[in-house]
């Protein structure tokens, strides 16, 4: 577990009702592969998002899953990761278009970066969730970008 998870989750322990309140990286072999995905919403200059559990989980893992995200209050602190990032992408949105080099190539870059070394790091899950949202792509491509962000 990470430092800053580590200080959120403090001393809780589990109960009778939910044996499991936190992901193990030792002895969770399941999290090699992506978990959740984040699912972003438009209007894309002031986007919001939201977190899903992956179709392959089994309800044990989801259970745990859930109770991870739930104890950690990982929804909370990622819409602060999630708010900056959105704001760099902008930026990097208006760059790229000066450039050679297409938003979806950069965005894959960034993406393959951060998959080493787990798929659930919060920046590959971004990037992943940019590159599978056709609506949003097209926003960066030719969208109207924000004044602010020059």
């Amino acid at each position: 577990m990470c430092d800053r998870c580590q200080k959120e989750k403090l001393e809780k322990t589990n109960t009778a009702h939910e044996p499991r309140l936190f992901l193990h990286p030792y002895y969770d072999d399941f999290i090699e592969r992506q978990i959740i995905r984040i699912v972003i919403h438009p209007p894309y200059d002031t986007p919001t998002f939201s977190i899903e559990l992956m179709d392959w989980l089994s309800e044990e893992q989801r259970a745990v899953v859930q109770a991870h995200i739930r104890e950690l209050a990982i929804e909370r602190r990622f819409a602060g990761f999630f708010k900056g990032e959105s704001m760099r992408i902008l930026k990097h949105a208006a760059k790229i278009r000066l450039s050679n080099q297409t938003i979806e190539e950069s965005l894959e870059i960034f993406r393959s970066l951060h998959e080493d070394p787990t798929l659930n790091s919060w920046q590959h899950l971004y990037y992943r969730a940019v590159l599978d949202n056709p609506d949003m792509l097209e926003y960066l491509v030719g969208g109207i970008l924000p004044d602010r962000i020059a």
